[in-house]
């Protein structure tokens, strides 16, 4: 489990390998009741060769201490210089040096499949992620800490999920090791130790092989909303709390896996261009109708009776059913071509060959049983 000064460390050399973490210190001269309210620091960072202006606030973390942290994207001598209401942070200056390395980045828009992502190399990523909003928090009666938090990472991260959608505080007023997020959310009196702990966790998100998305939190329909900024939180109050968060901790490397598991669905889906596929659910077609969507135990739940379709015409297919035992006809709209027809299982994550389609321009695949399946068709 990485320290905080571990995870992000500042470096004693100034060569920081790209897409790395580069971080600074500074502490404020004056004398301040709540220097996050009351003291404003930015930093101006310039890429090589001017290419490139950033420009990010520093962040308080309790007594006399602020932190810049970033992360370079482009290799060569970056300079930095900062701006500040308070003379022990104002006209600091530097420079550090960006050297090549073989991390990955974080994600953005695939260039030409914008419907997915890529890493910042340019390392396309598969996206399966779940929500685990109490992450940052601990309970007592839950059985909730930093220990529970990286079982769950290590469980997720082995069945093949790389994203993690978390909240950086619980509308229900949990705290961590370190506290509550704050002693007085109105008067913005936050309390860094609760903020440090999600230090921790987030870098260990990341490690097991997660994207770390985060919220700042959410609203509760019931029960006590302590920490709920809607009616107590000006949009000045949201805007300084999102830029603070922002600037501690959208800074931590975005993982993700470099190849699908092995099994449940990243391995079906790690056998094709997934990038390529496209909704095309009018290509199946079957004498039982599609189900509607349903709940099950208050919560939205699939139809019990399904078939749909992703496509990449006249190349692949991927053909899911569920609650079915007649056939189902796919027509693959094309010429006839010749495809290899493979059968795969969700709940075993392992392939059934089905044989070899030779010149064919529609597909029949009957279901063994009402469970889930998916026929993959690639074209040979």
């Amino acid at each position: 489990m990485p320290s905080v000064e571990h995870a992000y460390a500042e470096k004693a050399t100034v060569e920081i390998p790209r897409f790395g973490i580069w971080a600074h210190t500074l502490q404020h001269a004056g004398s301040y009741a709540n220097p996050y309210r009351e003291v404003s620091a930015t930093a101006q960072l310039t890429a090589p060769g001017g290419t490139s202006v950033r420009r990010l606030p520093l962040f308080w973390d309790g007594g006399a201490t602020w932190r810049l942290r970033f992360l370079p994207d482009v290799i060569g001598t970056w300079q930095w210089h900062t701006r500040s209401s308070d003379s022990g942070l104002d006209g600091a200056s530097g420079t550090f040096e960006v050297v090549p390395s073989d991390r990955k980045g974080s994600l953005r828009s695939m260039s030409g499949y914008p419907h997915h992502f890529e890493r910042q190399d340019g390392s396309r990523t598969w996206f399966l992620g779940e929500a685990a909003w109490s992450l940052y928090v601990d309970n007592v009666e839950q059985q909730h800490d930093r220990a529970a938090a990286e079982h769950h990472l290590d469980v997720r991260a082995a069945q093949g999920f790389d994203v993690v959608h978390s909240m950086l505080m619980s509308e229900l007023g949990w705290g961590n090791a370190g506290g509550v997020p704050s002693g007085d959310m109105a008067a913005e009196r936050i309390n860094p130790s609760y903020w440090q702990e999600v230090d921790r966790r987030l870098p260990t998100s990341t490690a097991r092989a997660s994207s770390a998305g985060w919220s700042w939190h959410g609203g509760a329909s019931s029960g006590t909303t302590r920490n709920r900024s809607p009616g107590i939180a000006s949009p000045t109050w949201r805007q300084r709390h999102a830029m603070r968060a922002m600037s501690r901790h959208a800074i931590a490397p975005t993982m993700s896996i470099g190849s699908p598991r092995a099994n449940g669905m990243p391995a079906l889906f790690g056998a094709t261009a997934w990038w390529r596929l496209q909704p095309r659910d009018d290509l199946a077609r079957c004498p039982v109708g599609r189900g509607n969507d349903r709940t099950f135990d208050g919560l939205p739940a699939p139809p019990l009776s399904a078939y749909w379709c992703l496509a990449e015409p006249g190349e692949q297919y991927v053909l899911y059913v569920r609650g079915l035992t007649v056939p189902v006809q796919l027509s693959l709209d094309t010429a006839a071509a010749t495809y290899v027809v493979r059968q795969f299982s969700p709940r075993s994550g392992a392939f059934e060959h089905l044989g070899m389609g030779k010149e064919i321009s529609a597909f029949t695949y009957r279901p063994p049983d009402e469970s889930d399946w998916v026929v993959l068709l690639q074209r040979t």
